[in-house]
Formats: structure tokens, sequence, C-alpha cells
């Protein structure tokens, strides 16, 4: 006998009912769903509805099943002592979502342009963005001075309202780490992203010793990031959660993997420990499976063109939509892989400078697509028509 799902009816009913009930609640999302095109996600064509068996019997996707959510749309928050604790609980709420990984605008001379700078903060925070990061490897972070980042940081912090501003400050040098974590401070970043150390590829243990460093002293919430593929050295789960419990002000990691074995070790080994620790994915096309199995967000290339259509994502999940989150999720793949078809990130610059957000400018050792590459990489754009931006900014109709 088959385990029973008493929610299975729920998935059963006719696929027109269900989606004119979607279509009815995306109105209560919020800002950032604004101006996103519905009906791409919302076709005629077939939905394919999970049976009894796929949903298996923790009933995770139900939305019966999740835990009630308060008013700003957080899940539940325990209790946390009075003191520095509970200062570093509230910033990390602030933190959970989509947050673009930003970024840096160069004019013809090679110099950051502000002016595209603050208009592309403009556009982000219209379209209802939880956050932005600074000066991380999407924004060239190797080619930028100290007096740079504090310049960007400044910027950022002056057009950006209330919109968290979380800042690259990593290095393979401990000291410079933390040099750059209290500059970074000073400057009026809300939190920093410290890297894994890369190229020297340090132990498990060494890398323990090197972030305990910056934590301890750091004043304002620490990200810690993983990203093997760059770095040459993996931080284990087990070492992070090390790191969770010796360290309150590291609050959170945006880990570029795809394993989702890992993602449940991950997951078991810091929320555990503390459950407002946020796990936040390094990867666009992995949002999804990160929100399912216990993440909080991630760090986006795509929701620099495609903000309302990530955060529609993001909320779906939240909500416990799931048809409607894999219908985008399917969708925004293609886009994904396209923003990957070349290094990081000459591919999002290029279409950004075709919508006239930033000059095609590039620091060496980076360098702008041959002419046959860049016309490949927006003739194959034209499959994205449905994105609101690409639309708003005419580049597709």
């Amino acid at each position: 006998m088959g385990f029973h799902n008493p929610f299975a009816k729920k998935y059963q009913r006719g696929t027109k009912e269900v989606l004119m009930r979607r279509r009815a609640s995306v109105s209560s999302w919020g800002a950032g769903m604004v101006g996103v095109d519905l009906n791409f996600v919302l076709a005629s064509d077939e939905v394919a509805w999970p049976s009894s068996s796929s949903l298996g019997a923790s009933n995770w996707m139900a939305t019966e099943a999740l835990p009630p959510r308060h008013d700003d749309g957080q899940r539940p928050r325990n209790n946390a002592k009075k003191g520095t604790m509970e200062v570093f609980m509230t910033a990390t709420n602030r933190f959970a979502g989509v947050h673009t990984a930003l970024v840096t605008p160069f004019d013809r001379d090679g110099a950051i342009d502000h002016s595209a700078l603050t208009e592309i903060l403009a556009m982000q925070r219209m379209d209802g963005i939880s956050g932005v990061v600074l000066a991380g490897s999407t924004g060239e972070a190797p080619t930028l001075t100290m007096a740079e980042r504090i310049e960007l940081v400044k910027t950022a912090k002056d057009h950006s309202k209330d919109m968290p501003i979380i800042v690259g400050a990593g290095s393979n040098c401990t000291k410079d780490a933390v040099l750059l974590q209290k500059t970074m401070e000073d400057a009026g970043a809300d939190a920093t992203m410290q890297v894994v150390p890369y190229y020297n590829k340090p132990t498990q243990r060494g890398m323990f010793e090197h972030f305990s460093a910056i934590a301890k002293a750091a004043k304002i919430p620490v990200f810690l990031y993983n990203a093997s593929g760059r770095t040459g050295v993996d931080l284990m789960p087990k070492t992070i959660g090390a790191l969770v419990k010796e360290h309150e002000n590291i609050v959170g990691i945006k880990d570029a993997n795809t394993n989702m074995e890992r993602l449940c070790d991950l997951c078991l080994l810091t929320k555990t420990v503390r459950p407002q620790f946020l796990i936040m994915s390094g990867e666009d096309s992995a949002l999804l499976p990160f929100l399912a199995l216990g993440g909080d967000g991630v760090v986006s290339v795509a929701s620099h063109i495609a903000t309302s259509e990530m955060m529609a994502l993001y909320h779906a999940a939240q909500n416990g939509d799931l048809i409607y989150a894999q219908k985008i999720a399917q969708k925004m793949n293609g886009l994904c892989k396209l923003l990957h078809s070349h290094p990081n990130p000459i591919p999002i610059k290029t279409i950004m400078a075709s919508m006239g957000l930033l000059e095609k400018s590039f620091r060496l050792p980076l360098c702008a697509l041959s002419s046959d590459e860049e016309a490949v990489l927006l003739k194959n754009l034209a499959e994205f028509a449905w994105i609101k931006q690409l639309k708003t900014r005419g580049l597709l109709q």
C-alpha cells in the first residue's frame, strides 16, 4: 500500500482552476512582482502535477505543511537572548532573498562610472530586489583598488536607501582580509562577504583560523563565500558548522555549489546550531532546490536583467506555490546557461551595454567578446523576450 498524501487532492484540480488561482494570488507577493510577465508561466501548456508518491512523506511542498509566517514574510524565528546575538539575528532577516552580485560599470577610460552605477541601483530598487553585493567576482574585484572599493560603497549607500549593501572584502592573506573588513565597515557596508582563500589552498583547520580571525575583528555581519571552482579548495560543511557555532557574527554563506547532498549536510550542520543562519545559493539555476532543502535565497547574476522574474521565483517558493516556482525556474534555466556561456561577468555586461545601462568596458585580464561571439550571444537572447527589463529597455520587442 502506497503512502497516503492528504494534500494530493489539492494538486489534482483542473489546470484552468489552479492557474486562475495562481494568477489571482500574485498581487499579494509584493512590489518586486510589479510588471513581471506572468503569461510566460501561466500559459495553456499542460502542467505536470506531482503525484502523491513524488510529494514524499514529508509533504514539504504542500502549502498547509509549511510553518506559519510572520507579517514580514519570513519564516518563524527562535527567540534570541538580548544583546549581540539579537542584533545579528535582526540583521540576518534583512539578507534573505535575492541579492544581485552587481557588476562594476567602467567608462571608456576604465574608471568607475558612478552615474551608470546609480542608474543600475535605481533599477534594482524599483524592481524590488532584496539587496546587492558589491566588489565580488562579478564586480571584477581583483582589479579594484582600495580607494575604488570605498567609492563603490559610498555611492551605493547614498542611492540605495534601505536596500542592504554587502561588500566583498576577502583575500587569501588573512591580515589583508582583516584590513579589508575594517575598511569596508568604515565605508558604510551593511555586511561583508569573505571568500575562501584562493590559490594557496589551505587546510580545513587553516580556513577555520582564517575566518575566525576575521570574525573576531568584525563589527558587522560576515558572510562566508565558498566557490571551489574559483578558489581550488572547498570549505566543508563540518568546518562551516564549527564556524557558525563559534562566531555569532558569521550570519550566512554564499555557496556556489549544486551538490544537493552537500546542501543537506550544510543545512543540518548549521541550522541545527543556529536556525537563523542564511544559506544563499551562488548559482542562479540552483535557487529553487536550495529553497526546497532549507536555503534562504541567492546571490544572483541573472537578477541584473531579470529582477522581477527572480523575485517571483523566490516569492512563489516561499509561499509554497511549488508548481508556479517550477515553471519560472524552468523558463529561467536557459538564461542562466546563456549568462555563463563565457566567463562571468562578460555576458551580463555585454547584454547590459546593449540595453544602454553601461559602457562595454572591462579591465584586463577580462576583455570584450569578439563581434561574432557578441552577435551569437544577443541572437540567443531573443528566446527570453518575456523578461520585463529586456522589453522595457527596447532590446527585445
